[in-house]
């Protein structure tokens, strides 16, 4: 059955409901052209000790301890590397190399006092080659995926903020000085105009799209919940379209703090949402005249899981509304998309008598 082994696999990649992994890298630039960027948040010892974030730590902290020293710090040592070269940064398109701090490093956490091993941040080290003109940064693929680049003068406020996708390159920076006899001395950037409104647009379509493939499970299993369901394709879009204009609503309010609910309220009420829609295509096999009811109301909560994640990024400021309607034009594409591969699959079988015998109640199980 390929619709019960796409689901399997998506269950398989084990991804949270709304984990976007946004990360801040904030760049200083200091007077004698040394930089630092400190980057955050990041649990580097639920990497290093190879536990899900959030996960209770001291017994994996004594299972790390337990191991050799000579294990221990060649673990340590990979991860520092890793992460060292997980940013790549440019001066007039030649890469410079990067240097490594961890801030929290051996500092136990005083609410568990329990040891760090290297904390939630770490720090790029660098300095500006002379007479250099043009910054650039770009933050691997992997292991971020989304960045929020602040650039900041010294100790001065920010002087630009940047959302980045991974892999991407910052948009180039200006560097002057103060004193063309000194290059180094009070190095000054000048910011680069902001993005264009396609740019930022086009930027939020393919952010609303990938937050429903590959990383939205919760909003894949709901859809095809629907599929299942519905045998003739105008009930399905009748369906998807009440669940849009739904989410569409609660993700303007919240993301206007008009109106906020609990993500440990909202979380488990989209996975209820789940399991109604497949309990309910196990018991019948007839599209009730309440279901696009039911669907709109769940769509009003899948809406609220979306707002979690624009909240956590931001909208770019005098953008809001071209933002806001370009994130859900790719959530819409990305819903859409999950019906049209799942017709390519099953769309032949759909009118046969052993379709929801074989397909419709396994995969709703599943």
């Amino acid at each position: 059955m390929p619709l019960v082994l796409l689901m399997s696999l998506f269950v398989a990649s084990g991804t949270w409901a709304h984990s976007f992994g946004i990360t801040e890298m904030e760049l200083t630039l200091e007077e004698d052209g040394a930089f630092a960027i400190v980057v955050q948040p990041y649990s580097l010892d639920s990497i290093i000790m190879e536990i899900p974030e959030g996960a209770p730590r001291a017994e994996a902290i004594d299972r790390f301890q337990a191991l050799p020293e000579a294990e221990r710090r060649e673990i340590i040592e990979k991860v520092a590397e890793y992460f060292r070269t997980s940013v790549i940064v440019l001066f007039d398109d030649v890469p410079t190399e990067l240097g490594i701090q961890f801030p929290d490093q051996d500092v136990p956490l005083e609410a568990e006092a329990l040891p760090v091993l290297l904390g939630e941040q770490f720090v790029l080290t660098g300095q500006v080659p002379e007479g250099a003109q043009l910054f650039t940064l770009t933050p691997s693929a992997e292991p971020y995926e989304f960045v929020m680049l602040v650039v900041r003068e010294g100790d001065g406020p920010i002087v630009y903020e940047e959302f980045i996708p991974s892999g991407e390159p910052s948009l180039p920076f200006t560097l002057t000085s103060a004193d063309p006899s000194q290059p180094h001395a009070q190095t000054l950037v000048e910011p680069p105009a902001p993005p264009s409104r396609a740019h930022v647009m086009a930027q939020y379509i393919e952010l609303g799209f990938t937050h429903i493939l590959p990383k939205g499970l919760d909003h894949i299993l709901f859809v095809l919940g629907l599929f299942l369901l519905s045998a003739q394709l105008k009930p399905l879009l009748w369906q998807i379209t009440a669940f849009t204009l739904a989410h569409t609503v609660t993700l303007a309010l919240a993301t206007m703090q008009i109106v906020t609910l609990s993500s440990s309220i909202v979380e488990p009420l989209i996975a209820l949402s789940i399991v109604y829609v497949a309990v309910e295509n196990c018991l019948t096999d007839t599209l009730s005249k309440w279901r696009p009811a039911v669907v709109f109301a769940f769509g009003l909560l899948h809406g609220l899981g979306f707002a979690g994640v624009l909240q956590s990024l931001g909208l770019p400021e005098g953008r809001f509304l071209s933002s806001l309607i370009s994130f859900n034009v790719g959530v819409e594409l990305g819903q859409l998309s999950i019906v049209l591969i799942a017709f390519l699959l099953l769309g032949a079988f759909r009118h046969r008598d052993w379709y929801r015998r074989r397909i419709t109640i396994p995969a709703s199980l599943v």
